[in-house]
């Protein structure tokens, strides 16, 4: 079974349970079964695949075992042959028994035969003199001072699109609007042209509106309409250091490494915040900021809202489709739990109508967002850059030293009607 033929089938067995849950109701028998085969079709898939994978395996050795058996001529005979034809037996004999025989006198434990110089290899046992089994080979099994962290989980701004600048301001072009009006066009059977119609309204200033009316027959193709506006936004400078000891830094040789990407970890995150909320200085639009975003109002529950706003994205949206959802952990929770609820035999799948979710501890329950996130941009003007120095305070004469992470960036989002702000609860209504 291959991986999309897999997919296809877990995505279509909880979809089963979404649709149920969606309309707020318990999974009818047939529901339950129908993805509960689904779900074993899939996992019987996989064991039939890894079964094959096996046999093949085991072919292949058998294969390259039946080569090295044919190559290895010295192996055959029995064990009595093999001992006959050991090198360390025939020069014993070549002592004892020069001949081939071995005379009467050399037979027997004691005979002075067995008092010869033999050849066979000497083994001495190994042992520590030590609290060790092998003293000084014995290596200690240092752990080290940290715990490995292991795969991190995806993060907001691994959806977005990355660029790079070399300008301290951005400038971009945000699309706000696009109605394309396209329509079928007969042929022209007149060459009237179309009617404008002016009129005027209000006072004391007039307002003049125009209403152009095209003559029947005129053959004229609809006009559609595009807004576009310059957005030009800073970029931002985020910042961190930490006082370290030139003693710790050179007694522990994994300190820096930890040093580092904790400082690495930490811009980014205030990256990740100042993209969702932005920052007030310098003036750091976010999204929740950005004008012109989508809305979706609470309904029933959130995975029922989580599908209303694919619609409204669909339907409302700059030809958007969409490429995570990016919920708060508290509101992941609970989908997990309805889904768990509802069909425990469903394999864990981080995703809400075939969507990937993405969770960000900065946003709060209440509130998520689903959108195209390739339609949002970070420009890099500098990478996280670490840099140490003793030149800070009197760091120098205290062998102390400064580690510091920089880093500075802008952002900006080219199509705000690419992405829905979600109420996943009736007090959480988008802003």
């Amino acid at each position: 079974m291959n991986n999309e033929k897999f997919t296809k089938l877990l995505g279509d067995a909880r979809e089963i349970v979404e649709k149920a849950l969606l309309e707020g109701r318990p999974m009818t028998e047939d529901e339950r079964n129908k993805s509960m085969n689904m779900v074993d079709e899939a996992k019987q898939g996989l064991d039939d695949a890894a079964l094959e994978r096996k046999i093949a395996e085991l072919q292949a050795a058998a294969a390259k075992g039946k080569v090295e058996e044919e190559t290895q001529e010295e192996a055959k005979g029995s064990l009595g042959e093999r001992f006959a034809q050991n090198k360390a037996y025939k020069a014993w004999m070549k002592q004892v028994a020069p001949n081939g025989h071995i005379p009467e006198s050399a037979k027997g434990i004691n005979s002075p035969a067995f008092q010869v110089d033999m050849p066979f290899e000497k083994k001495a046992v190994i042992t520590g003199l030590s609290n060790t089994s092998a003293g000084a080979f014995i290596q200690n099994d240092d752990t080290g001072i940290y715990v490995p962290m292991g795969r991190k989980p995806l993060k907001l701004r691994d959806l977005i699109s990355v660029r790079s600048t070399n300008s301290d301001m951005v400038e971009f072009v945000r699309q706000t609007a696009q109605v394309t009006q396209a329509a079928g066009v007969a042929e022209a059977t007149s060459a009237a042209a179309p009617t404008v119609v002016t009129t005027a309204a209000g006072s004391p200033t007039l307002v003049y509106t125009s209403t152009v009316t095209n003559n029947a027959g005129g053959g004229y193709k609809p006009e559609g309409t595009m807004a576009f506006e310059k957005v030009t936004t800073p970029v931002e400078t985020v910042a961190v250091w930490i006082p370290v000891t030139k003693r710790a830094l050179a007694d522990a040789a994994q300190l820096r490494g930890i040093i580092d990407q904790e400082l690495r970890d930490s811009l980014m995150d205030e990256i990740e915040t100042n993209i969702l909320f932005g920052q007030a200085t310098p003036d750091f639009v976010g999204l929740a900021e950005t004008p012109n975003i989508l809305t979706q109002s609470f309904s029933t529950n959130i995975l029922t809202t989580a599908r209303k706003a694919i619609t409204n994205l669909a339907t409302n949206g700059l030809e958007a489709s969409p490429t995570a959802f990016v919920v708060a952990p508290a509101d992941w929770e609970a989908v997990e739990l309805a889904l768990f609820a509802a069909a425990p035999y469903l394999p864990y799948q981080q995703s809400m109508w075939r969507i990937p979710v993405v969770e960000s501890q900065y946003l709060t329950a209440g509130t998520a967002y689903l959108g195209n996130w390739k339609q949002a941009v970070m420009w890099d003007r500098q990478q996280v850059t670490i840099s140490v120095s003793d030149s800070h305070a009197d760091f120098f004469i205290r062998n102390l030293v400064a580690v510091l992470a920089e880093a500075r960036a802008a952002f900006g989002v080219l199509k705000p009607k690419s992405f829905v702000e979600i109420a996943t609860a009736a007090s959480g209504s988008p802003s």
